[in-house]
């Protein structure tokens, strides 16, 4: 499942749109490769962890509002590491897994839906401290260096919001509008990886 999902979406599915509105920023095609990089990896190991085999990950699956915004995050997360130092095949799965089931517990509880996430994926193998700690831990900001990976995903999943609003007509720049309204809760090295992923800023 996920990897038909992840790798080769719907046409109308965020993931595309978030596409060609990055392109649009202009963005280059080997910069979005660091997305699809972690998204292939991610998606190997939740074929490796069986996933697909759990009743409620399938559920997930198949919540398209809800698994649009995690793949998306995933991908954004993908391209806004390549600055990090996060390339070892370890970090790339933690960063992932986070990135891709932070929302899992709005199948059943918005209000709840952290602790509800990491009810259920602390029952999963796989899923180790840092990946449930990233996902606790992701509407903090200026993390310390222990919890970097949960802005990481924090970051990553209030920009895919953001590309929701520009789909549905509501924003016409999200790149910029996240530099001038979020941007600055983050940490300065999370800030200085967005200006040179996203905004070809370096500094």
């Amino acid at each position: 499942m996920f990897e038909g999902v992840l790798l080769n979406p719907s046409p109308v599915s965020l993931k595309i749109h978030t596409i060609r509105a990055l392109l649009e920023n202009n963005l280059t095609w080997p910069r979005l490769a660091y997305g699809e990089q972690l998204l292939e990896h991610t998606a190997k190991r939740c074929s490796e962890l069986n996933l697909d085999e759990i009743p409620r990950i399938q559920e997930f699956g198949r919540h398209v509002p809800l698994f649009d915004h995690a793949v998306v995050t995933c991908f954004l997360a993908g391209i806004l590491i390549q600055t990090l130092n996060y390339e070892s095949d370890r970090w790339k799965e933690r960063i992932g897994l986070a990135a891709l089931f932070h929302h899992i517990g709005f199948l059943r509880n918005g209000k709840n839906h952290v602790e509800d996430a990491l009810t259920l994926l602390n029952e999963i193998e796989g899923f180790d401290v840092a990946i449930l700690q990233a996902i606790e831990r992701h509407h903090e900001r200026q993390a310390f260096l222990p919890y970097r990976m949960a802005e990481i995903v924090g970051l990553s999943s209030a920009l895919a919001s953001l590309f929701e609003k520009h789909r549905a007509g509501e924003l016409s720049d999200p790149l910029h509008a996240f530099a001038k309204s979020q941007l600055h809760d983050f940490s300065p090295i999370i800030v200085s990886s967005f200006n040179s992923a996203f905004l070809n800023i370096n500094e």
